[in-house]
């Protein structure tokens, strides 16, 4: 027999197979299609990663030596400590907060972006629970009736030996 997804509709329909588990199966798949690989407005301040308001330069500058890289070099010693307390919330609010990883701007960059980069395969996986639970509630009934079926063939069949003993 063909698996449910390889059934077209119509037959699905014939073997009273549940609908239900579609839509939010294929509205998870869609999404995860859709998701962006990674993104970083809402989890970090943008100034921690351009280093200087996003502008290249190709002065020869002390801290740039004229290399066409962002003006990190020219960040002072305070402008690393106020940025290294900044944090931004899930709903994309900053805030301020003691200084994790010694207060390195990085180190803050790879907590936020893996935090939200996980939320994503959470929300993925909590809307399969849901869809399964479901489609579990739908089938629930149906194994009753067949539970119910073997059981009176059951009867049937010791009947029978009965008989033929």
């Amino acid at each position: 027999m063909p698996s449910y997804f390889h059934l077209p509709v119509e037959k699905r329909k014939e073997m009273e197979l549940p609908l239900a588990f579609e839509k939010p199966f294929c509205e998870a798949i869609q999404w995860q299609l859709n998701k962006p690989l990674m993104t970083c407005d809402k989890t970090l301040a943008s100034e921690d990663l351009t280093g200087g308001g996003g502008e290249t330069t190709n002065n020869a500058t002390p801290g740039n030596r004229g290399s066409g890289r962002s003006g990190l070099g020219r960040k002072t010693t305070e402008d690393f400590e106020a940025a290294s307390k900044r944090q931004r919330t899930n709903n994309g609010k900053a805030r301020v907060e003691g200084m994790s990883y010694g207060g390195w701007p990085l180190g803050r960059v790879m907590e936020e972006s893996t935090r939200a980069y996980c939320d994503g395969p959470d929300k993925a996986a909590s809307t399969l629970v849901k869809a399964t639970s479901e489609v579990g509630t739908t089938i629930a009934p149906r194994i009753g009736d067949v539970t119910d079926a073997i059981r009176g063939a059951n009867i049937v069949i010791e009947m029978l030996v009965g008989v033929l003993v």
